[in-house]
């Protein structure tokens, strides 16, 4: 960042101007360059991470408000590109998991294409599973979450690149039953079968439910309300 542009962006917070006209003035955008890895673009969003804390939170420049103004400018493939790389910058890596997310939830075509993204990065589905903020969930609310959705479906993707050995699953009962707080063998249960409706994870769950009972109750034993 140069003097000048320093200058710019702090007497752009102090009057508060909205991210979206910066946006427009925007070299890179003007030009219809490429985003990713573009330092213009990147002091941008620094900028709306300014902006929403001196506002007073992510309702000033909400990330659908972010996702539509990125969507108007790039292609879905050519999103999915810049998110991923985006991860990489520690200050807007939130920004940057908010927007995989929001468009998993507001495109189906977007599913695969984010899924492969992550495998091309090698994330683990451990990681995917923070990305997507699922350890906030609730219970309750998980079988019917297009997020866990998208995570199981990633965890049969990574298998079969990785190995059918990477995050077995047991392992992906154990990490389940200790970021979600799964309370009862019956819940668990609940849980799995909500699946088995769903032609590409039938399989999957019908694998988890045949899992060793005697291992999820123990780990079940060990994580009381």
């Amino acid at each position: 960042m140069t003097k000048l542009d320093e200058l710019a962006y702090k007497m752009a917070l102090k009057t508060t101007i909205d991210p979206m006209g910066i946006f427009k003035r925007l070299r890179v955008v003007k030009t219809g360059g490429k985003l990713d890895g573009n330092k213009e673009f990147i002091l941008w969003l620094l900028y709306v991470n300014q902006y929403r804390t001196k506002r007073g939170g992510r309702f000033w420049f909400s990330d659908d408000k972010l996702f539509d103004l990125l969507r108007k400018t790039k292609s879905e493939e050519e999103l999915v590109t810049l998110f991923q790389s985006l991860r990489q910058y520690q200050d807007i890596k939130y920004i940057t998991d908010d927007m995989q997310a929001y468009m998993i939830l507001s495109s189906a075509s977007s599913h695969r294409l984010v899924n492969e993204a992550w495998l091309k990065s090698r994330e683990t589905p451990e990681k995917v599973f923070n990305i997507l903020r699922l350890g906030a969930e609730a219970l309750f609310s998980l079988d019917s979450s297009p997020l866990f959705i998208q995570w199981l479906r990633y965890i049969i993707m990574y298998r079969a690149v990785v190995g059918s050995d990477s995050f077995t699953d047991l392992q992906t009962l154990d990490f389940l039953l200790e970021r979600s707080r799964l309370s009862t063998t019956t819940s668990f249960g609940t849980l799995i079968q909500s699946f088995k409706d769903i032609p590409d994870l039938e399989m999957f769950a019908k694998k988890l439910s045949n899992a060793p009972l005697s291992k999820v109750g123990k780990r079940l034993r060990h994580n009381p309300d």
